[in-house]
Protein backbone atom coordinates (compact mmCIF):
# COMPACT_ATOMS: atom_id res chain seq x y z
CA UNK A 1 0.00 0.00 0.00
CA UNK A 2 1.35 3.40 -0.80
CA UNK A 3 2.56 5.90 1.98
CA UNK A 4 -0.27 8.29 2.45
CA UNK A 5 2.01 11.14 3.89
CA UNK A 6 3.65 11.11 0.26
CA UNK A 7 2.77 12.83 -3.10
CA UNK A 8 -0.01 10.56 -4.61
CA UNK A 9 0.28 9.35 -7.79
CA UNK A 10 -1.17 11.22 -10.92
CA UNK A 11 -3.18 9.04 -13.68
CA UNK A 12 -3.36 10.05 -17.19
CA UNK A 13 -6.34 8.72 -19.19
CA UNK A 14 -8.60 9.87 -21.86
CA UNK A 15 -12.23 10.07 -20.33
CA UNK A 16 -13.26 10.58 -23.90
CA UNK A 17 -13.04 7.04 -24.94
CA UNK A 18 -15.98 4.84 -23.48
CA UNK A 19 -13.43 2.06 -22.62
CA UNK A 20 -11.06 4.34 -21.00
CA UNK A 21 -13.13 5.73 -18.63
CA UNK A 22 -14.89 2.81 -17.96
CA UNK A 23 -11.73 1.23 -16.84
CA UNK A 24 -10.72 3.74 -15.01
CA UNK A 25 -13.73 4.30 -13.12
CA UNK A 26 -12.85 0.71 -12.06
CA UNK A 27 -9.69 1.63 -10.57
CA UNK A 28 -10.91 4.95 -9.06
CA UNK A 29 -13.57 2.67 -7.30
CA UNK A 30 -10.85 0.08 -6.15
CA UNK A 31 -8.16 2.81 -5.21
CA UNK A 32 -11.39 4.75 -2.92
CA UNK A 33 -12.08 1.82 -1.53
CA UNK A 34 -8.28 0.67 -0.07
CA UNK A 35 -7.96 4.65 1.00
CA UNK A 36 -5.05 4.83 -2.26
CA UNK A 37 -4.41 8.80 -3.61
CA UNK A 38 -4.30 8.76 -6.70
CA UNK A 39 -5.03 11.96 -8.63
CA UNK A 40 -6.98 10.88 -11.68
CA UNK A 41 -6.28 13.60 -14.70
CA UNK A 42 -8.46 13.39 -17.70
CA UNK A 43 -6.85 14.46 -20.72
CA UNK A 44 -9.42 14.82 -23.28
CA UNK A 45 -10.45 18.22 -21.10
CA UNK A 46 -7.04 19.22 -20.17
CA UNK A 47 -3.51 18.33 -21.95
CA UNK A 48 -1.23 20.95 -20.29
CA UNK A 49 0.41 18.71 -18.01
CA UNK A 50 1.98 16.23 -20.42
CA UNK A 51 2.40 18.63 -23.21
CA UNK A 52 5.10 20.34 -20.81
CA UNK A 53 6.96 17.02 -20.74
CA UNK A 54 7.17 17.18 -24.52
CA UNK A 55 4.70 14.10 -25.33
CA UNK A 56 2.58 14.87 -28.98
CA UNK A 57 -0.98 15.60 -28.39
CA UNK A 58 -2.18 12.60 -30.44
CA UNK A 59 -0.06 10.51 -28.00
CA UNK A 60 -1.70 12.14 -25.16
CA UNK A 61 -4.81 10.31 -26.27
CA UNK A 62 -3.47 7.86 -27.19
CA UNK A 63 -1.89 5.97 -24.37
CA UNK A 64 -2.43 5.99 -20.56
CA UNK A 65 -0.09 7.51 -18.49
CA UNK A 66 1.25 7.69 -14.69
CA UNK A 67 3.11 10.06 -13.14
CA UNK A 68 4.45 8.05 -10.12
CA UNK A 69 5.21 10.11 -7.19
CA UNK A 70 8.58 10.54 -7.57
CA UNK A 71 7.94 11.91 -10.79
CA UNK A 72 8.88 9.58 -12.85
CA UNK A 73 6.42 9.40 -15.95
CA UNK A 74 5.78 6.05 -17.26
CA UNK A 75 3.24 5.28 -20.31
CA UNK A 76 1.45 2.50 -21.84
CA UNK A 77 1.34 -1.14 -19.95
CA UNK A 78 4.27 0.27 -17.52
CA UNK A 79 1.34 3.11 -16.19
CA UNK A 80 -1.04 0.31 -16.27
CA UNK A 81 1.32 -2.11 -13.86
CA UNK A 82 2.24 1.35 -11.95
CA UNK A 83 -1.95 1.46 -11.10
CA UNK A 84 -2.04 -1.94 -10.41
CA UNK A 85 0.37 -2.51 -8.06
CA UNK A 86 -0.64 0.78 -6.36
CA UNK A 87 -3.98 -1.04 -5.32
CA UNK A 88 -4.22 -3.97 -3.36
CA UNK A 89 -6.81 -6.23 -5.10
CA UNK A 90 -4.87 -5.51 -8.29
CA UNK A 91 -1.25 -6.91 -7.19
CA UNK A 92 -2.00 -9.89 -8.46
CA UNK A 93 -2.36 -8.20 -11.89
CA UNK A 94 0.68 -6.22 -12.07
CA UNK A 95 2.75 -9.97 -11.24
CA UNK A 96 0.84 -11.82 -14.03
CA UNK A 97 1.39 -8.91 -16.62
CA UNK A 98 4.75 -7.73 -15.48
CA UNK A 99 6.32 -11.63 -16.32
CA UNK A 100 8.70 -11.73 -19.04
CA UNK A 101 7.59 -13.02 -21.80
CA UNK A 102 3.74 -11.97 -20.53
CA UNK A 103 5.17 -7.94 -20.32
CA UNK A 104 6.86 -8.05 -24.09
CA UNK A 105 3.17 -9.82 -25.54
CA UNK A 106 1.19 -7.14 -23.58
CA UNK A 107 3.49 -4.16 -24.57
CA UNK A 108 2.89 -4.80 -28.23
CA UNK A 109 -0.90 -6.09 -27.95
CA UNK A 110 -1.46 -2.56 -26.20
CA UNK A 111 0.91 -0.14 -28.18
CA UNK A 112 0.43 -1.65 -31.87
CA UNK A 113 -3.37 -3.26 -31.46
CA UNK A 114 -4.95 -2.01 -28.82
CA UNK A 115 -4.16 1.74 -28.48
CA UNK A 116 -4.23 2.35 -31.80
CA UNK A 117 -7.73 0.57 -32.38
CA UNK A 118 -9.50 2.96 -29.79
CA UNK A 119 -7.68 6.20 -30.73
CA UNK A 120 -8.68 5.86 -34.47
CA UNK A 121 -12.32 4.74 -33.01
CA UNK A 122 -12.76 7.44 -30.89
CA UNK A 123 -11.23 10.40 -33.85
CA UNK A 124 -13.68 8.75 -36.34
CA UNK A 125 -16.86 9.41 -34.28
CA UNK A 126 -15.26 12.63 -33.36
CA UNK A 127 -15.09 12.15 -29.51
CA UNK A 128 -11.30 13.47 -29.31
CA UNK A 129 -10.05 15.90 -32.12
CA UNK A 130 -6.33 14.68 -33.80
CA UNK A 131 -3.86 17.49 -33.24
CA UNK A 132 -3.39 19.74 -36.31
CA UNK A 133 0.11 19.03 -37.56
CA UNK A 134 1.36 22.23 -39.65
Amino acid sequence: MADQTSKPSITYYNGACPVCRAEIEHYKHRADEAEILIDWCDVSKTRDALREQGIDEDEILRRLYVETADGQLKGGIDAFLEIWREIPRLNWLATLIGAPVIYQMSCFVYDKILAPFLFHWNTRTGRVQRMRRP
